[in-house]
């Protein structure tokens, strides 16, 4: 059984997330786990973290643990136009990262894309985690990728989204050599 890529794994754990995962593909990774277990296989540490967040949102009461993996179904999971959000979202961030605030960057946003401030505004609420991994997988391969100026602008960012403590670890400051 070929299992999935750490990017596939973020990406399914982003859908979980903003519920839009589709129950079908959380139960093939689920026995992907399994199975990756029962051989006494190294387990992805990506699939581990979706599995730990998915835990710990039952644990706190948010979510059902069906809910919480990613087994129950949204209805109307995926809207016809998500991916232009999850896009959407991505140039808000980047002026976000630039320093505008949400105000100001939802309002650039629209007038560069031709789409009312409303739906710039609802794109950043519903795919700003989205947006964050896509930057995230943008810098990989890089040995340190994010400055301080970029952590504390993202902290800023994202501090009160409840998802962040735990990506906040994947990004580091690069240090100095010398």
């Amino acid at each position: 059984m070929t299992g999935p890529t750490p990017l596939e794994l973020i990406s399914l754990a982003a859908d979980v997330r903003e519920g839009r995962a589709d129950p079908d593909e959380v139960r093939d990774l689920l026995a992907y786990f399994c199975v990756t277990v029962n051989r006494r296989e190294k387990v992805p540490s990506e699939l581990l973290e979706y599995l730990a967040e998915a835990f710990q949102r039952f644990i706190n009461g948010d979510r059902t643990l069906n809910a919480a993996l990613g087994l129950t179904g949204k209805l109307g999971r995926v809207a016809r136009n998500a991916p232009n959000d999850i896009d959407t979202a991505f140039v808000v961030l980047m002026r976000r990262m630039a320093g505008e605030t949400t105000e100001n960057a939802t309002s650039h946003v629209a007038a560069e894309l031709h789409r009312g401030a409303t739906q710039v505004r609802g794109a950043w609420a519903k795919y700003k985690s989205s947006a964050f991994i896509r930057l995230r997988l943008e810098r990989v391969g890089t040995p340190y990728p994010w400055t301080q100026n970029e952590v504390e602008t993202l902290d800023r960012i994202y501090r009160k989204e409840w998802w962040w403590r735990k990506s906040a670890e994947s990004v580091a400051p690069a240090k100095d050599v010398g």
